[in-house]
């Protein structure tokens, strides 16, 4: 994505209600496919601490977001994606991805169970020939697919300290709520309703935020948390945040129409035993013996690769670059799709003049201690 100015911005791209707050506090942004996203603030390593040992806020209002309702609409992201929902207790939210035909990627995101007859997908793609996917394939059921991503503007708090913070604002106790779950009924942060999820894209203890007001309390909502004490964080620390935590970006680690889930390791997130997805045919043919597999790589030096770069063991290709990073813990990192004879972690692999080691995904966490933390007495990166 391009930076772009402030000045510039028009009235086709979707700047969410939160964009004069983040505006004036000196934020710079990107437009990507029509939204708008936060590039950084000042200083994009003290963001990336805020989130790691403190609290961040992050405005995810470009998120796309599909209302699915209807009494198949259970049955619709049961089709449409590659975890099963049907029958999931109000408040379970599912990561999957959404295949095409053959078994590639379209989209991945995360779905959430509302009740019986309505659910959310909120992912990446809002385009036409998307959009038609997930019609076409649910025209014999009882759904309506309506994208509210204006409609539901969202934010991201996130740290070690965001339950503390969040709570203290808050009306509603939610210590309980358990990771990759949400409260299916509106609860009240600084007193704008929304939907509250245990959910993010960083790694830590963190939560998000949807408005049901359509952005109506937007300003007293961001206002609220900041003077609590949540420093505002842009995409430029996300990058070094989700690079860390092996979390994936579409056109940067997989792309419409040709990625493979399993070159993304993506295999625990795909329910392919009495599942009938689109694409599963597709997706059974390489479950038991992936051909490659998706690794982190330790570099020596400050050198960073470009995105797309071939990996070379020996001098032989073994795989390319997806993202990569300078990042405060790790130095110079990148999660690459390699072959799955080359992945073996602690080899050692090339990329141009920079030499790098095989690592597992992610390299942070693996476990993932830390979002599935106890609120109350979270975990802290060391």
């Amino acid at each position: 994505m391009d930076p772009i100015s402030a000045d510039t911005i028009t009235n086709d791209i979707y700047a969410g209600p939160f964009h004069e707050r983040q505006k004036a506090a000196g934020g710079t942004f990107y437009e990507d496919m029509g939204g708008l996203w936060t590039q950084a603030f000042s200083d994009p390593v003290g963001e990336y601490w805020a989130v790691r040992r403190g609290t961040a806020i992050w405005d995810v209002s470009s998120l796309v977001k599909f209302r699915l309702t209807g009494s198949d609409a259970l049955a619709a992201l049961d089709r449409l994606t590659t975890r099963r929902l049907s029958g999931a207790d109000p408040g379970v939210i599912r990561y999957g991805m959404i295949l095409d035909e053959r078994g590639r990627m379209l989209d991945e995101g995360t779905s959430l169970a509302v009740s019986p007859t309505e659910a959310y997908f909120f992912g990446n793609d809002e385009r036409e020939r998307f959009v038609e996917h997930l019609n076409s394939h649910t025209r014999d059921l009882e759904v309506t697919i309506e994208n509210v991503t204006t409609r539901i503007p969202n934010i991201a708090v996130q740290g070690p300290g965001s339950y503390a913070l969040l709570s203290a604002l808050s009306d509603t106790e939610f210590a309980g709520l358990g990771w990759f779950r949400f409260i299916p009924q509106p609860v009240r942060i600084a007193g704008v309703p929304g939907l509250l999820s245990r959910t993010g894209f960083t790694g830590e203890l963190g939560y998000e935020f949807f408005l049901l007001d359509e952005g109506e309390g937007a300003g007293r909502l961001w206002d609220a948390i900041v003077e609590a004490g949540a420093a505002p964080i842009g995409l430029d620390a996300i990058e070094m945040l989700r690079v860390e935590a092996g979390l994936v970006i579409q056109e940067e680690d997989y792309f419409p129409g040709e990625t493979d889930p399993y070159d993304l390791s993506l295999d625990s997130f795909i329910d392919i035993d009495g599942h009938a997805f689109v694409g599963r045919e597709g997706a059974a043919e390489t479950a038991t013996a992936p051909l490659r597999r998706f690794k982190t790589l330790v570099f020596e030096g400050d050198g960073v690769p470009d995105p797309g770069e071939p990996v070379t063991k020996n001098g032989v290709v073994v795989g390319d670059v997806r993202s990569a990073e300078r990042t405060p813990r790790y130095g110079a990192i990148a999660l690459a799709v390699l072959q799955s004879r080359s992945a073996r972690e602690g080899d050692t692999v090339e990329v141009g003049e920079r030499t790098a080691t095989v690592r597992g995904l992610p390299i942070d966490d693996p476990k993932k201690e830390r979002p599935r933390s106890d609120p109350l007495n979270p975990k802290m990166a060391g």
